[in-house]
């Protein structure tokens, strides 16, 4: 394969190869081919999306900056088919975390439809393990989304804070409970108040920054979207943005690898990373 020159269109200039040995002509697009826009904004797009932009405001941008005409609709839909493709891309990784997990659910709107927002995040670390959607609150929820930071994850806690909510206790007894010398551990632990030493402040400052990134998209239009694209919030708060406390990213913290650079970019290429044709194809492998 060697160069072959540049072809431009309306999102820029775009390098072409030539194959030696076939003659074939090709671009490269990094696992982008059915995309016509290029890789760097559309990059862009979720960067200045999951930061607190609106669609219509990140579509201005695109106007003004770079003289690119898009509606908001063909942003949305790149958010949301490469939010997916990220998300995959972060959870065949385990994470590695600590004994004290914190656990909270908080309401959001789908379609008109109030839903409950779960989220597991990781003390040590700041890692938000998991996202969850549901319309109910039951036992059969909350293990859902016990199962889903389970997964993300081959360690296990001693301890898991929650509020007062009657479920957690059965539920966590179910997925997370241990054995110690003196018998099977329960590691819940009931938050009395948010001015208790064991308050569970920290996933609740999680739940305000997801609510003032709600209000923005101004709800959900489904709940299937809702989990999609809370997913893609979180890979970009355990990918891309340092958190204050840490100095790095949660994902950092936890194990995971520095995708450097600009990061949406970064974890798209390798999301979307493909071997070339006729071989098996790999997806969502870190090289």
């Amino acid at each position: 394969m060697i160069g072959y020159g540049n072809r431009r269109n309306k999102t820029g200039i775009i390098s072409r190869y030539l194959c030696k040995t076939c003659g074939h002509r090709f671009v490269a697009r990094e696992g982008f081919e059915k995309r016509r826009s290029d890789p760097e904004k559309i990059a862009l797009a979720l960067d200045l999306y999951f930061r607190g932009l609106s669609l219509r405001k990140v579509a201005d941008h695109f106007d003004q900056a770079h003289g690119l005409k898009l509606s908001p609709s063909t942003i949305y839909d790149w958010i949301r088919r490469y939010s997916a493709l990220a998300a995959k891309w972060m959870n065949a990784m385990p994470a590695r975390t600590g004994e004290r997990w914190h656990i909270d659910e908080t309401v959001i709107n789908t379609d008109g439809t109030p839903q409950y927002l779960w989220n597991v995040m990781d003390a040590d670390s700041r890692f938000l393990m998991a996202t969850h959607v549901s319309h109910l609150r039951g036992l059969s929820d909350t293990r859902a989304i016990l199962r889903k930071a389970k997964a993300a994850t081959p360690d296990r806690p001693t301890e898991v804070y929650t509020d007062g909510m009657r479920s957690y206790p059965k539920a966590i007894g179910r997925e997370l409970a241990y054995r110690s010398r003196s018998g099977l551990v329960n590691p819940h632990i009931r938050v009395p108040s948010i001015r208790s030493k064991t308050s569970n402040n920290l996933i609740e400052r999680l739940h305000g920054t997801e609510k003032d990134r709600i209000r923005v998209m101004r709800g959900f239009n489904g709940k299937r979207t809702a989990a999609t694209l809370m997913e893609g919030f979180r890979v970009h708060y355990n990918m891309v943005q340092p958190h204050r406390s840490l100095g790095t990213t949660p994902g950092i913290a936890a194990g995971l690898p520095d995708v450097g650079g600009f990061r949406w970019r970064e974890i798209l290429k390798q999301a979307t990373r493909r071997v070339p044709s006729g071989q098996v194809e790999l997806v969502f492998v870190i090289e």
